[in-house]
């Protein structure tokens, strides 16, 4: 019963992680994920699956130039 309820709260951990790392949205077509940071906007990398939006102007005059994304 312990296995259960530790597995239960790291998968509900780890799927509020997964969506609270863009400003909103849920990746699909109809509700992409939006984007207002730079964090935001280099971690589309790591989701070349899904669909953004850029809700807000973004600066990456601070960031250091390694390619496209």
């Amino acid at each position: 019963m312990k296995h259960l309820i530790l597995f239960a709260t790291i998968s509900v951990f780890s799927a509020t992680t997964a969506t609270a790392q863009f400003a909103g949205g849920s990746g699909t077509e109809d509700d992409p994920y939006q984007i207002e940071t730079v964090e935001q906007l280099q971690d589309i990398r790591n989701h070349t699956d899904k669909h953004f939006i850029q809700i807000a102007d973004i600066d990456a005059n601070e960031t250091k130039t390694r390619g496209v994304l």
